[in-house]
């Protein structure tokens, strides 16, 4: 059988489309799914079930101003709501992951690069190019440098 090249590209980008959609979908399920099995979640949502509604809000309230909760009967839901809001911002930290930063570096890299090469030819832009070329090689620099961000922990 006699395949048309433009039948196997067609099947080719397909398949490619299908596993650009299908691995970020599977990644986002299995993340998902294993969220809800983690023990200061559960503790919370177990001191959450005996209170009413208003009593929630005013442990979730009572955490956020660093106040004790107005009755003692709130202290044990607010202990689990403290321990569930400190796990969360650790597993937030532990997930974070360069690949962000490293697309972005290497974009403006490709930038400075575009730049210093039209810079380098004679144009009357040279100057401009010059400029954009140093702006986008910082701009590189600056991704792959942790910020200020850092610095305040």
């Amino acid at each position: 059988m006699d395949h048309d090249p433009a039948q196997v590209f067609l099947i080719a980008a397909l398949a490619a489309v299908g596993l650009a959609i299908l691995v970020p979908l599977i990644i986002f399920l299995r993340n998902r799914l294993f969220f809800f099995d983690w023990p200061p979640l559960y503790e919370w949502q177990q001191g959450r079930r005996q209170l009413h509604r208003i009593d929630q809000g005013r442990v979730i309230w009572a955490t956020y101003r660093r106040h004790p909760a107005s009755r003692a009967t709130l202290a044990d839901a607010q202990l689990a709501y403290a321990r569930y809001r400190q796990a969360s911002a650790q597993r937030a930290l532990d997930r974070r992951r360069p690949g962000r930063r490293v697309a972005a570096a290497a974009l403006f890299g490709v930038l400075a690069a575009g730049s210093a090469a039209i810079a380098a030819t004679n144009s009357q832009q040279r100057i401009a190019f010059i400029w954009a070329a140093a702006a986008y090689a910082s701009s590189a620099l600056g991704q792959l440098v942790e910020g200020p961000r850092t610095l305040k922990r």
